[in-house]
Parts: structure tokens; sequence; C-alpha cells
């Protein structure tokens, strides 16, 4: 489970915390400073930004899917008919251009018309999503355990930080049975 709109959020907003990315698209972040005390995982300069919701929530819009997870969810949805012998890995081979788009099914051409905009530059990972950590580095361009203070302190990655453990080694965890997953 995760701690959305409590933890995450109390941990960050309204918090004296800036950064520098040594990219534009603000991915790579080598210096981070919270509350006064220098994280970083090198020496960089540059132009300082005071963290804010849109260092996380930056697609505010159009969500833009990626291969695997968007012919996952048309599995799961039952759009795409996973009867079919390698549907997931020919729909995404053809997602990525390794087959042809044009001998996909319907479903996985709707698939790449919603997130491949050629004419625009705009194709798998253009826009990369820093909620999470899934398919984008996202929280861990910062809390990586390699961002250090001059004492030697990281910033934290621990997993509780966000979200709570309901089972981690358990064969049969009750909590599956709880939710109907088992």
């Amino acid at each position: 489970m995760m701690h959305v709109g409590t933890k995450i959020h109390r941990a960050h907003v309204g918090k004296n915390i800036e950064y520098i990315a040594a990219d534009s698209a603000r991915q790579d972040i080598p210096w981070v400073s919270a509350n006064g005390v220098v994280f970083k995982t090198r020496d960089v300069s540059g132009e300082r930004h005071k963290m804010d919701c849109m260092d996380c929530h930056n697609r505010p819009t159009h969500a833009f899917d990626m291969p695997a997870p968007a012919v996952d969810a048309a599995l799961e949805s039952g759009e795409l008919d996973r009867s079919i012998p390698y549907a997931k890995r020919d729909g995404v081979l053809a997602l990525t251009g390794k087959k042809p788009i044009e001998q996909a099914p319907p479903v996985v051409k709707r698939i790449y018309a919603r997130n491949i905009f050629p004419h625009m530059m705009v194709s798998w990972g253009t826009y990369p999503n820093n909620i999470g950590h899934d398919q984008f580095p996202g929280c861990f361009r910062c809390h990586d355990d390699n961002h250090k203070s001059d004492s030697g302190k990281a910033i934290p990655q621990d997993c509780s930080t966000c979200h709570d453990l309901l089972a981690v080694s358990e064969e049969n965890p009750e909590i599956l049975k709880q939710l109907g997953l088992k």
C-alpha cells in the first residue's frame, strides 16, 4: 500500500528542498539541499530549483504509456486476447518497431497511436513519469542511497517511507485473500 497524500507529501511539500539538475529534463539530479544540508553524488554547477509539485507530478495532462505496461493493461482488460500465443511479446515488439505495426492487432495499433507522435518527435520515454520508480528513476533521482552529505549521511531510500509492506516473505499471505487477489 502507498502513503499517497500523507507521508510522501509531508516529507516534501513546504520544506526547504532545492536541487541542481545536470540535464534540461531534470532527470539527473546530482545535488540536493534539504533544510540547508547538502547531499550530492558529484560536484555540479547550475541553477538551483526549489522542489515543487511538478518535480514529481511532471505529467499533468496526457499520460504516455510505456510498451510493456500498456500491453499488460490491454491483456488484463481483455482488449488483447490472451489466448493468442505470444500476444505480449509480439505486441511489445510491434510497439517498439521490431515487428511491423501494420500487422499488429487493432488494440496494439491504438496503443501506438495514443503514445507515438513522430511529427512531434514524441516516442517511448520522451516524457518520463517521475511518480514512483517503475519505468523511470522518478523518486530514485534523489533517493538512491548515493546522495551523501559531507558527514556521509545519505538521503533515505527506505521502502516504508512510501509503502506499507503488507507481506514480504510469506508463501500465501492472508492479505491477498482479504483483497480478493488469491
